[in-house]
């Protein structure tokens, strides 16, 4: 005889995730879209400057077109 074990659903409010690393390789894009690793670097060196410093929430779109602009 075995024994089954009887177990409750795990129940969560929200999933979060870092999309674009989780899912997409961000990295090879980012510097497939600027042209080179070293200006896909710098361009992701820029976005974290403005995403990090950017205090109330600006979306996301705007942190990068910015970021492109900036990176040189």
């Amino acid at each position: 005889m075995t024994q089954s074990t009887h177990r409750t659903p795990a129940r969560f409010d929200a999933v979060v995730f870092d999309l674009l690393t989780a899912l997409l390789n961000s990295w090879t894009l980012w510097n497939a879209v600027a042209g080179s690793e070293a200006a896909g670097l710098r361009w992701r060196r820029k976005y974290l400057d403005l995403t990090y410093g950017a205090g109330a929430y600006r979306p996301y779109e705007r942190i990068i077109a910015e970021a492109a602009r900036l990176r040189r």
